[in-house]
């Protein structure tokens, strides 16, 4: 299984699987000390092993957390991926698989396109709050950018035909505020 990143197509299913079996290997661990130190105690489980093994539940718990988090959400299809990477050719930057965590809520869009002055996305789960989640976004771009159009889109055909309009238009020169506008954006995903 490669290593996948924040933003890459793939990332919530491989996240997903690593998730979780890094809260069965830390499970494990702490069985195995556990047993390892009543095996060196002669039995008696009142020892400094126990504690330990008791501990490991902590690193345990977090990923586990972060496995639930993510469970209710998919990798978009791939279909669509491969037709957004064709239409776009490299231009600005294609975002996949985010989950967006929020005060009050954990979002989720299957594409995010960035690109200087324009951030567009669409929708992941169906049933969201599309008006929270633009909401939301806008406001945290606003934060570190001074005039970038921002669009959330609760159907995928919406936000290609969106996409299509904008390769019309020329690519402006990047700037620092397209850095903080991603960095931003980045610092949102799970």
């Amino acid at each position: 299984m490669r290593n996948r990143n924040k933003t890459d197509y793939g990332y919530i299913d491989y996240r997903k699987k690593r998730q979780l079996f890094m809260t069965a290997i830390m499970v494990l661990i702490g069985i195995a000390i556990y047993f390892l130190g009543c095996a060196l105690n002669k039995g008696e489980s009142t020892n400094i092993f126990t504690v330990v093994a008791i501990l490991m539940v902590l690193p345990g718990a977090k990923y586990f957390v972060n496995f639930i988090v993510l469970f209710p959400y998919q990798t978009p299809e791939k279909e669509k991926y491969q037709e957004l990477t064709k239409l776009l050719k490299a231009r600005g930057e294609l975002y996949s698989d985010l989950v967006i965590t929020s005060p009050e809520k954990i979002m989720n869009l299957d594409f995010l396109w960035l690109e200087e002055g324009c951030v567009f996305g669409v929708l992941g789960k169906k049933g969201q709050d599309l008006s929270y989640i633009q909401n939301y976004v806008s406001q945290g771009v606003k934060n570190w950018t001074s005039n970038y159009k921002v669009k959330i889109y609760a159907e995928y055909k919406e936000f290609y035909e969106e996409l299509k309009k904008e390769q019309n238009h020329s690519a402006k020169e990047p700037s620092n505020e397209l850095e903080k506008a991603r960095d931003y954006l980045k610092s949102l995903i799970v």
